[in-house]
């Protein structure tokens, strides 16, 4: 297996570009973009609005309601499924985000989970790799590691399952691909755990801690991007044709050109696509947003 980031280097001229280009960015986001739309935002629920948070031009920011049974719960994990269904986790649980009907008719520690088409599959905190059949969760294997998450690619058509352990030898897959129909796929291999992936029926990226990575080939991870400080974590991927978004703790960018545009800067963290739009977890408070185009929303 070949290890995504060791010995992945970015040239001086490349890494003094991100560097100022981050910078430039980023005082524009905050001195000029605020000015420009402080009165300007579309927001959701009106407690968002006491949120410090800065947009970009054409950019909406939502935070979705959640059922009142849920109360001011801060969430873990997420995912959405094709037709709009948003569920939620806190450490073992899974909730519908609208009506706050937990969905096991007997309580089941979730790990990880997120929608294949329509189907959802789960990992347990023993990690038993299964689904869920509408009122229970099935099991299907047990897997080698059990800290294992779960990711689908943007078009639902592709299950990951990633490491999120060391692996001192780096013999141990990384990510794995699974289809229906077809056999799991080893994507590639890494000594460090995975942070997390996105990509869509062809392309796969990763994140490994502050790096992001794009598998060219079964076991050959090419650096797209790093992050110019180190302390940074990214902690989401989203990725369709050639639309990339990510996300640190803080800020949400689009990766256009080799060059991070921030979207929304003050909230941040795992990240899925549906459609045109982006969806948030936010990894501060715990709460789901949507981030939208108002030019794609106004084309509707």
């Amino acid at each position: 297996m070949s290890n995504g980031s060791e010995k992945e280097k970015t040239s001086l001229p490349r890494l003094l570009f991100e560097v100022v280009g981050f910078i430039l960015l980023a005082f524009l986001a905050f001195q000029i973009v605020r000015e420009l739309l402080k009165d300007d935002y579309s927001y959701g629920p009106d407690e968002i609005k006491n949120q410090e948070l800065v947009l970009a031009p054409n950019i909406s920011l939502e935070l979705l309601p959640s059922a009142r049974d849920l109360g001011n719960v801060g969430f873990k994990s997420f995912d959405i499924s094709p037709k709009g269904t948003v569920l939620v986790g806190d450490c073992s649980r899974v909730f519908d985000l609208a009506s706050g009907e937990a969905l096991f008719d007997t309580p089941v520690e979730v790990h990880s989970f997120a929608f294949v088409g329509d189907a959802l599959a789960l990992v347990t905190g023993q990690g038993e790799l299964g689904f869920y059949d509408g009122k229970q969760f099935r099991s299907v294997t047990k897997l080698p590691n059990v800290e294992t998450g779960l990711m689908a690619s943007s078009d639902r058509s592709r299950l990951f399952l990633y490491r999120e352990s060391y692996d001192d030898s780096g013999n141990s897959p990384a990510i794995v691909s699974m289809r229906k129909g077809e056999a799991a796929e080893i994507v590639t291999g890494s000594f460090t755990p995975i942070k997390t992936i996105g990509g869509d029926a062809f392309q796969t990226y990763y994140a490994d801690r502050n790096a992001i990575f794009q598998v060219v080939a079964q076991g050959q991870p090419s650096l797209v991007l790093t992050l110019p400080d180190s302390g940074q974590s990214i902690l989401g991927l989203a990725a369709a044709g050639n639309v990339i978004y990510f996300s640190t703790a803080k800020a949400v960018y689009l990766l256009e050109d080799d060059v991070a545009i921030p979207l929304v800067i003050g909230i941040g963290g795992e990240l899925r696509m549906l459609g045109a739009d982006v969806y948030l977890l936010d990894s501060g408070n715990g709460r789901i947003y949507r981030i939208a185009s108002k030019v794609a929303e106004a084309k509707k």
